[in-house]
């Protein structure tokens, strides 16, 4: 490649004329290779990372990859650093590897590696999260289809910041994200959800999930959620309008106060309900008493005419009566006839 360069010396006074020179590169092919390749099945979407930039030896121009079995060799070539292998077969080995090409020609091919198709599970299914400001609680269901001779190992569960700016847009630099760099945990085979810590409050992420059988990794299932946002405590200050002595009572004082003066409450009335019930008690008891008072009095009252009621029946007879009436006439009506009658 054709390069010119121009140098030119300077001081506070100024510049001098520049000095011109041009150069030619030599012209080779990349001496580096990609990295990172993996296969994900089962949609067999074959990718890779770039190649290092100081052995690229110029601009990256596409990619060949190289497959092969036991019958076969072939190769493919994509622009991008990803491509969909669709002639693939089920139960099949391949050995598969990556070179990356320049304008001079094709670089070395990457270390291949050793596929089975078609025996990893699917991916897993129904994936949610439960958000709060700095964890998140991500869960999900087994696979549908899991080979009965590959059981499944672990889920690899990966997860990073959006790099867009909106929530709900996943783009490949996300996808490439999760696949490269931000592994974050294993867990094991039989739990189906894990709680991921250390998350900034008010963020986007996006989390990936994808099963591990001894045979590979089954595809990625992604998920993107929020964080909260971290609540900041209120404060209500009081500031009285002139100087005024301040008591300060703590929590349990008060409490201790108000217990007091419910208990003085309720011994106050029960003294009050005592002494209504002592009045109302006497004042019963004392119009007991006037009557039983007032019905001796009208006994005695009749005790005292008794006799002289006795006295008129004891008398029956003629000669009683007359006796009686003797009795009662004045002294100078007595003859001396009724005094020899006596």
């Amino acid at each position: 490649m054709n390069y010119t360069i121009t140098v030119r010396a300077g001081n506070v006074l100024g510049g001098s004329d520049p000095s011109l020179t041009e150069n030619t590169t030599l012209r080779a092919v990349t001496t580096g290779v990609p990295q990172f390749v993996s296969l994900l099945q089962p949609i067999n979407n074959l990718t890779w990372n770039e190649v290092d930039c100081s052995r690229r030896n110029g601009l990256i121009t596409g990619y060949t990859v190289r497959i092969s079995n036991n019958s076969i060799t072939y190769n493919l070539t994509s622009t991008e650093r990803h491509i969909i292998l669709n002639d693939l077969v089920f139960g099949t080995v391949y050995n598969i590897s990556v070179a990356a090409t320049n304008s001079v020609g094709k670089g070395p091919f990457s270390d291949s590696i050793v596929v089975e198709i078609g025996i990893v599970s699917s991916p897993v299914e129904s994936v949610s999260s439960i958000m709060d400001t700095t964890w998140a609680v991500i869960s999900w269901s087994v696979p549908s289809y899991i080979p009965s001779d590959h059981p499944i190992i672990t889920y690899e569960i990966g997860y990073h910041m959006f790099q867009s700016g909106n929530c709900s847009i996943v783009d490949d630099v996300d996808v490439y994200y999760i696949n490269t760099l931000a592994l974050n945990q294993n867990v094991s085979c039989g739990s189906t959800f894990t709680i991921i810590t250390g998350l900034y409050s008010d963020t986007c992420y996006i989390f990936g999930l994808r099963p591990y059988t001894d045979n590979g990794y089954g595809a990625w299932t992604f998920i993107t959620s929020e964080t909260l946002t971290l609540q900041s405590p209120t404060m209500s200050i009081h500031i009285p309008s002139s100087p005024t002595p301040c008591t300060c009572i703590s929590t349990s004082t008060s409490s201790g106060g108000v217990i007091a003066v419910g208990v003085l409450g309720g011994i106050w009335l029960i003294l009050l309900t005592v002494i209504v019930i002592v009045h109302v008690y006497y004042f019963l008891r004392m119009q007991g008493l006037l009557t039983a008072q007032a019905k001796t009095d009208e006994d005695i009252a009749m005790q005292v005419c008794t006799p002289y009621d006795l006295h008129k029946t004891e008398v029956p007879s003629k000669e009683n009566e007359r006796a009686y009436e003797e009795c009662e006439a004045p002294p100078d009506a007595a003859t001396d006839d009724s005094i020899y009658d006596l």
